[in-house]
């Protein structure tokens, strides 16, 4: 495919630093929102514990990060392949998925981007978190 992203960025909870590495669910026991987002939306699960989800927008990282209590947004570079999400349609500009990925930056989140991300998205409080 031409004119993929060159970089990319994870969403998550804070406590993790350059040159580590973002690691699948499934090495790491962590939870995901799928589940839970799915049985709210009533929708199939189709998350991947097996892979670690990435995207070129910082803007969707910040959303999947707004779900941690100390959240942080990852640069990051896919060790493989990226493939791509069906969530989103198939479409690699928005998120994909690989095996793991390298730590290259950390992107501090602002306490009031994550409120307006838990109250736009979630429709959550500023209490919640």
């Amino acid at each position: 495919m031409d004119n993929l992203p060159t970089k990319y960025y994870h969403g998550g909870p804070d406590g993790f630093h350059v040159g580590g590495w973002i690691l699948p669910a499934d090495e790491t026991g962590a939870k995901t929102f799928g589940p839970q987002v799915a049985a709210e939306k009533g929708v199939p699960e189709t998350v991947r514990t097996d892979r670690v989800y990435v995207t070129p927008l910082m803007a969707c990282a910040l959303m999947f990060a707004s779900g941690h209590r100390r959240p942080m947004i990852y640069e990051v570079e896919p060790e493989d392949v990226v493939e791509v999400d069906p969530d989103y349609h198939g479409d690699p500009h928005e998120s994909g998925m690989c095996l793991r990925a390298r730590i290259v930056a950390r992107h501090p989140v602002r306490p009031s981007d994550v409120e307006q991300v838990r109250r736009v998205i979630f429709g959550l409080g500023a209490s919640h978190a």
